[in-house]
């Protein structure tokens, strides 16, 4: 074929192709343009949406965890009013169990005027073990006769559970119309 244009045509003509080329690939640059920013701007949603949901969740996570500390707080209080009530029936049931022992002990002639039973923590035996608990019993009573009295005191020296028994040198004075008084160690278990 042969070209019969004008070599100014055929510049012109080539600008006209230069120029629609251009044009088609800046439109195909602004399309992959657009393209890139919307396909950006979906990620962005799409992780800020997950971002949200994890946020959500370490939310749950920490009410839960709230919830559980209090549960744990509220059975550690539980649990200790427990261990206080256990101790004060154990107390209880020591003491009554002194009681029947002290009355064994004492003779028919004789009487208490005075009987006084505490709770005493003694020194920890090692740093594993609690302190040991002892009851501390104060008795004060009168007897018709010293040999009275060392009947008490041998008495109370044959209970297992008493420790520690001890009579004041008061107690031996007086041969007649003795008041006495005694003290001695009760170790609960």
């Amino acid at each position: 074929m042969i070209n019969l244009l004008s070599p100014e045509e055929k510049i012109v003509l080539e600008q006209e192709e230069k120029l629609k080329l251009i044009s088609v690939l800046l439109i195909i640059f602004c399309f992959g343009l657009l393209s890139f920013a919307l396909i950006m701007l979906s990620i962005k949603f799409y992780i800020s949406g997950e971002l949200e949901a994890q946020q959500i969740v370490l939310n749950q996570g920490q009410l839960e965890r709230n919830r559980l500390q209090s549960i744990a707080r509220e059975i550690d209080s539980k649990n200790l009013y427990l261990s206080q009530i256990q101790s004060f029936y154990q107390e209880n049931f020591a003491r009554s169990d002194i009681l029947d022992k002290i009355s064994q002990a004492l003779p028919q002639s004789t009487y208490l005027t005075n009987l006084n039973i505490s709770s005493v923590f003694g020194a920890k035996p090692s740093k594993e073990t609690n302190p040991e608990k002892y009851l501390l019993v104060s008795l004060v009573g009168f007897s018709p006769t010293r040999d009275i009295v060392l009947k008490i005191k041998n008495n109370l020296e044959k209970q297992e559970k008493l420790q520690e028994v001890y009579f004041p040198p008061s107690n031996w004075v007086k041969p007649n119309d003795v008041e006495f008084s005694v003290s001695f160690k009760v170790k609960l278990k």
